[in-house]
């Protein structure tokens, strides 16, 4: 095999391996965010449902904003200094220490203005004592950030999901089940959460100085804390505009909605939609490395290869997951409680914007790891500032409704364009006519699972019709995809990553 085979099949080996392990990692914190959510809108209803999601989506912002891009800056430099252990520890020491700051600042910010928030926005009482215990674990959550994208920098993957989706989920989980049986109110559940969150974060410090030789130093701060803060201050911004973008849906429905509830079952239905991105998060864990490795090498043509093969496969598990998650929307949202399918054509929208999402693969990767960081800070606050006005306006019109497609409005217009970004300026495009099998593999599942749901229900309903009518279009899918034959270049990719398994 040619060295350009051997290059690809090692990167994509590194990708796949990693994929493997956050979808495992990601299926098992699921699994406990699906017990968790169960719980909490089970035990407390829609209304208090809505006070605690309102709250952790303020955290999950400042927790974002706050470490000032030191986990893309970590992703970027640890591979570019490979071979220089002490600018390693430097950029270590840069993002904890930056992100400590800003995070304390962001927590303080919040518990002052706890009050005047609730009163601009959901006005109910349990809300200010929530986002104050909150507010605790902000820096923790922040600083966990750092800690496991040095991880990911690093391509040790398992650590980092180990940590954030399994530690983490099984620790919330196990703390408020401890609360639920102390019979605590939602405040209590948040203390236990809080709980969990800090001892996570010490677990994840250990562990990184444990299994990795990295340690924070303070020589060679000052020799890569130009290029450092002018890579990570720019995504600060473009993080921002992403948070805004995939958070104020939630965040103007407590401003403008009719109450908690809406936040509640607005957030289910989100919840639902974003499992459709899994397989974008997956290749996302990895291929940030991997790009700016062979961006550095000049291998453009090996990065345009794993770019077009990864995204053609990513789009067509997450259209067929569209699909399923469309034709049983209503048993799906009954689950969580009779209330929650009030959410069935949020759902539906959601659903079509996740699949848009992955539709143009991690081009918003290929794009940062390509030195266009500066390109992205545009894409994200543009789009950003498009979702505030659509939101606006259209959720005073259509409430939830108006929130799910101002949202997914937003997505389409912020892909299209990084995928028309990389075209342009990298040359590289991921889509060709390869795309009609998958795409055609999907309709027919499509029309099988509808058939369960039209003639299944009686005597299957609830869990076990999603279930059964889920199995026969992953089978339909699949049998589609292997009568109409793999794909040379598809096989041919196979083949180069499995010889670099057994070397």
């Amino acid at each position: 095999m040619s060295d350009d085979g051997d290059v690809r099949g090692s990167s994509m080996l590194s990708i796949l391996r990693g994929s493997s392990i956050f979808t495992v990692g990601t299926l098992v914190a699921r699994a406990f965010g699906f017990l968790l959510t169960l719980a909490l809108t089970h035990a407390v209803g829609a209304v208090a449902y809505g006070v605690y999601v309102f709250a952790k989506k303020l955290i999950t912002v400042g927790a974002g904003l706050a470490d000032l891009g030191a986990d893309k800056a970590v992703l970027r430099f640890m591979p570019k200094f490979e071979d220089h252990p002490e600018r390693r520890g430097a950029v270590l020491t840069l993002g904890l220490v930056t992100s400590l700051v800003a995070s304390l600042a962001a927590a303080a910010a919040l518990a002052v203005a706890a009050p005047a928030i609730n009163a601009h926005t959901l006005n109910e009482p349990l809300f200010p004592d929530a986002l104050r215990v909150f507010a605790v674990v902000l820096p923790f959550y922040t600083l966990r950030r750092v800690v496991t994208a040095t991880f990911r920098s690093l391509e040790r993957l398992e650590y980092t999901v180990g940590v954030n989706k399994v530690a983490l989920p099984a620790a919330q989980v196990v703390a408020v089940g401890a609360a639920f049986l102390l019979d605590a109110s939602l405040v209590g559940v948040v203390v236990a959460l809080v709980v969990a969150g800090v001892a996570v974060f010490a677990g994840s410090f250990a562990l990184l100085f444990a299994r990795t030789d990295l340690r924070p130093r303070l020589a060679g701060t000052r020799e890569v804390a130009a290029e450092y803060y002018d890579y990570s201050l720019p995504l600060t911004i473009s993080r921002a505009g992403s948070l805004v973008y995939s958070n104020v849906d939630v965040l103007m429905l407590g401003v403008l909605a009719s109450g908690a509830a809406d936040v509640g079952i607005y957030n289910v239905s989100l919840a639902l939609a974003s499992l459709l991105a899994l397989p974008l998060m997956a290749t996302n864990q990895v291929f940030p490395p991997v790009a700016s490795r062979l961006y550095e090498e000049d291998n453009y043509d090996d990065l345009e290869s794993i770019y077009g093969f990864l995204t053609r496969w990513m789009f067509g598990v997450a259209l067929l997951g569209g699909a399923a998650l469309i034709v049983f929307r209503a048993p799906v949202l009954a689950l969580f409680g009779p209330e929650f399918t009030a959410g069935s054509t949020v759902l539906v929208v959601l659903a079509v914007a996740k699949v848009v999402n992955v539709a143009v693969g991690p081009s918003g990767y290929v794009l940062m790891m390509t030195d266009h960081q500066y390109l992205n800070v545009v894409n994200q606050v543009s789009t950003a500032l498009l979702n505030v006005v659509l939101n606006y306006v259209l959720i005073l019109r259509y409430g939830m409704v108006g929130a799910a497609v101002a949202t997914g409005i937003s997505i389409a217009v912020v892909n299209v364009a990084r995928i028309a970004q990389v075209w342009y300026f990298e040359g590289m495009t991921p889509y060709s006519r390869r795309y009609l099998k998958p795409v055609g593999a999907v309709g027919y599942a499509t029309i099988a699972m509808l058939a369960v749901r039209l003639f299944g229900a009686p005597p299957l309903s609830g869990l076990p019709l999603i279930l059964f009518g889920g199995l026969v279009g992953l089978g339909t899918f699949g049998a589609v995809v292997w009568l109409l034959g793999i794909d040379d270049a598809d096989r041919e990719f196979v083949d180069q990553t499995l010889s670099q398994v057994g070397d």
